[in-house]
């Protein structure tokens, strides 16, 4: 909370010293600005593989996905979301231009398909060093964990609830 404020506080000033006027005038909307940068944050990490090349990643945390435009309502449609998405990948200097770039089944690994690497088009797999990994994804992993577990208590329930009912069906 602290951190949104003081980025409020930073785009409030940029948004004075831009258009002049008090740096209050600009606190309420400057804050839904800091909120949304909070929400949709990325982070880049830089490591050397086992050939040396300096390799440059950058995820983002997806929060909410825009969907569409609702004419009646005049307003835009999102829905919820949990996701990661590799925003960015240079390897040895050269940024991939692929847009389909994910996390291996194993999350050991970043794949990138039909990626163009030195004008060639190349499936690219690049291993993610642990720490790197840790760095990264381990909050996401965490909250997705967590979120299996729910669900899998919640089918236990289910399904002892089911039993209970088939019992009272046939004692009845």
């Amino acid at each position: 909370m602290r951190n949104v404020m003081k980025r409020a506080w930073e785009i409030a000033k940029e948004g004075q010293l831009k258009f002049g006027g008090m740096v209050s005038e600009y606190l309420s909307e400057s804050l839904k600005i800091a909120w949304k940068e909070t929400d949709n944050k990325e982070v880049t990490v830089s490591w050397k593989n086992e050939k040396g090349s300096e390799i440059i990643l950058t995820v983002r945390n997806i929060t909410e996905e825009y969907i569409g435009y609702n004419e009646i309502l005049k307003e835009d449609i999102t829905r919820k979301v949990d996701k990661m998405e590799v925003t960015k990948l240079v390897i040895e200097g050269e940024e991939d231009k692929s847009t389909n770039i994910c996390r291996t089944v194993d999350h050991k690994a970043i794949e990138a398909k039909s990626a163009v690497f030195r004008g060639q088009e190349f499936n690219i797999t690049v291993r993610i060093p642990s720490d790197i990994n840790e760095k990264v994804w381990s909050e996401y992993d965490k909250h997705q964990e967590r979120r299996k577990e729910r669900i899998r208590k919640l089918e236990e329930e289910q399904e002892h609830m089911n039993k209970v009912y088939s019992i009272l069906e046939c004692g009845a």
